[in-house]
């Protein structure tokens, strides 16, 4: 059954629920309407018994079918709701209630309203190195220096959103996200990161139960998780038996990546299906290109990171579909030349092959080497990612109020309030920095795939 088509033919939506009619009131003027997508809806609405400030009482309610016949596995929002209910994390969003429809199989549950996305910040042509926050600019900052926002504001972020991925691989709570991507990372006014839509997450405690709609035993987990080109290599090759916790780690070197590519300003002339949006309002390019499917996804990632052989992946032809598709042999390059946006200052020096330069240096380059490899077991794990020299070196500014204890080793610097940067990107969006843009049309070489 095609899950769109059966999806369209089944109502979740919030507003013609009783049960939910009591609970709110449905707005649009407030936040962004509704979002209809192929498994859940997304709907804006404010607590009938809420305060009559704008701002509170403002939530956003996740609604989707639990029946089999109007879902698509992995996607469950019963799981996801029992996943989050039982974490407690800063940068994790918080389940403020849940409703069973009155009408159908339908969960609801809503979250507080976060007003910003970091595709959005990432898509601002402004949020790039060469942008100087002034001084004049930032409330109570008097070093007499302007400051490098971009470098400040993405640092904040990439570590609020390792913290995240730390906790949730903990073994106190044993989760992986696997949707790791710039849509499902919101930010608030103070500049502290929610990730949300756990949607297709794992749980060694609850995926595995016959509770689930999808159930995903260690051995037999599903491997169509995670999007476009943010999904780690052993996915596309049909592995089933795979470590969900270290695709997540692949996906955080892809999404730190993409804090310091070029912006496409003109439109693909592909005519497949792209995960980016293709309209006249500007885009962030992704590190590796998802328009030709999987296989052309593992091409582009081996064109950067080095095709696959015994040396640097020593599983990969016992993955179950390793040996269907033969490439061509391509060294790994060196990324620091394909990162136009890169931030200023030294970066490692590049060994030559897949593998990381023995010391880790203080540049979010390293970091991406360290988690961009392809034996899972060897990307650097959340928990030690807290620790990179990138963070480490030097005070790191985080939102005001961000937990102390959550901060692991960093020096924090509380002088400098990231609020006041983020608000100046965000007012600033429509500001273009020379030389930021690139007129970017993609041409790749796919004569290296030779599929049986």
């Amino acid at each position: 059954m095609d899950p769109v088509s059966s999806w369209q033919r089944f109502s979740a939506d919030p507003k013609d629920d009783p049960a939910m009619q009591r609970l709110f009131e449905f707005t649009t003027h407030i936040v962004s309407p509704g979002e209809l997508g192929s498994f859940s809806q997304i709907t804006p609405a404010r607590l009938r018994d809420s305060p009559a400030e704008e701002s509170d009482g403002v939530v956003v309610i996740k609604s989707a079918s639990t029946s089999e016949e109007t879902s698509t596995e992995p996607h469950d929002i019963y799981r996801e709701l029992r996943i989050l209910a039982q974490c407690s994390h800063s940068n994790i969003i918080q389940i403020l209630g849940h409703s069973f429809g009155e009408v159908n199989d339908t969960l609801h549950f809503w979250m507080p309203h976060i007003p910003y996305c970091l595709s959005s910040l990432l898509d601002c042509p402004s949020f790039v190195p060469s942008y100087v926050v002034a001084e004049d600019d930032l409330a109570g900052h008097s070093s007499g220096d302007p400051l490098d926002g971009f470098a400040i504001l993405a640092k904040a972020l990439i570590f609020q959103l390792v913290s995240a991925l730390a906790y949730l691989h903990d073994p106190a709570q044993n989760v992986a996200h696997r949707d790791i991507k710039p849509t499902n990372v919101l930010i608030t006014a103070t500049g502290l990161v929610k990730l949300v839509d756990f949607g297709v997450s794992w749980s060694e405690r609850i995926s595995p139960s016959s509770d689930c709609l999808w159930p995903e035993p260690p051995g037999r987990l599903c491997f169509d998780v995670s999007s476009g080109p943010y999904r780690a290599p052993e996915l596309l090759f049909g592995a089933r038996n795979y470590d969900p916790y270290a695709t997540d780690l692949w996906s955080l070197g892809a999404l730190c990546a993409e804090f310091f590519t070029s912006i496409k300003t003109v439109e693909s002339d592909s005519d497949f299906d792209s995960e980016e949006e293709d309209d006249d309002n500007p885009h962030r390019m992704s590190l590796f290109n998802a328009d030709r499917g999987s296989i052309g996804l593992a091409w582009s990632v081996f064109q950067i990171r080095g095709t696959p052989t015994a040396e640097n992946w020593p599983d990969f032809t016992a993955l179950p579909d390793g040996s269907k598709v033969s490439f061509q042999e391509v060294p790994p390059i060196d990324l620091k030349t394909i990162l136009p946006n890169k931030l200023l200052g030294s970066h490692p020096v590049f060994t030559g092959s897949h593998s990381p330069p023995a010391e880790a240096s203080d540049s979010p380059i390293d970091l991406m080497y360290r988690l961009l490899l392809y034996p899972p077991e060897h990307r650097l794990q959340a928990k030690n990612a807290m620790q990179h020299p990138w963070f480490t070196s030097g005070a790191l500014v985080l939102p005001r109020d961000y937990p102390a204890d959550l901060g692991g080793s960093v020096v924090r610097d509380s002088r400098t309030n990231l609020a006041d940067i983020l608000a100046v990107f965000i007012a600033g969006n429509d500001e273009a920095p020379s030389g930021v843009y690139e007129n970017f049309q993609d041409e790749e070489d796919y004569a290296g795939i030779d599929g049986e």
